[in-house]
């Protein structure tokens, strides 16, 4: 769904007059699907990373394979979908006239990570391919802050224009203030937990 709703925003969404005139099924169409189909991808290869820096025996072979697998995919999937990106989104074309050497950046970067995850695979230490992973999913995402910044409706309606009061922010921000770093702490304790492999017997012998 995260990829469809991606699709879709950079297919383009209808909107009149500041408002949405368009469905829910605009996203049912082929961009969006190939979209979803790379966003899949992708975590599958963090997913197998993950496995890949936990595991051991046979599900630690399983995540090898599965990455040998899933990384080639992905990389191909990215770069189709940013091939019919550029073809579907005139915006897409615009951007790349105005930015074309940083986009060319990312993607020389997004191909050099790929194929030293790909050699990662099976090599210690066991993070690589995880991080590795992690730093495709966020040259993607640079990628995109480059082609839609500082729109929040891709070619649409900018961040300022969308903006609610100050006032909303202020309480927004003052929420942010408190509920963040209990969320930081719990997560860096449950990571300590539960570091380094994870017990043949499962966590809780």
């Amino acid at each position: 769904m995260q990829g469809l709703i991606l699709g879709g925003l950079i297919l383009g969404v209808r909107v009149d007059n500041q408002h949405f005139s368009g469905s829910v099924y605009d996203v049912f169409r082929p961009f969006p699907f190939l979209i979803a189909i790379s966003v899949l991808a992708g975590y599958v290869v963090l997913g197998a990373g993950w496995l890949h820096l936990k595991e051991t025996n046979t599900l630690r072979v399983f995540a090898e394979r599965v990455l040998r697998l899933a990384t080639p995919i992905f990389v191909v999937l990215a770069a189709l979908a940013c091939v019919v990106a550029e073809s579907v989104q005139p915006g897409i074309q615009a951007v790349w006239k105005a930015n074309g050497t940083f986009l060319t950046v990312i993607c020389a970067m997004f191909l050099a990570a790929s194929a030293a995850l790909m050699w990662a695979i099976g090599r210690r230490p066991d993070v690589r391919p995880f991080a590795l992973g992690l730093v495709l999913f966020a040259l993607g995402i640079a990628g995109l802050a480059i082609a839609i910044f500082p729109d929040v409706v891709p070619f649409r309606i900018t961040l300022w224009a969308a903006a609610s009061s100050t006032l909303s922010h202020v309480f927004l921000l003052i929420g942010a203030v408190i509920v963040t770093p209990l969320v930081l702490a719990y997560s860096a304790f449950a990571y300590r937990v539960f570091r380094g492999k994870t017990p043949e017997n499962g966590w809780g012998i």
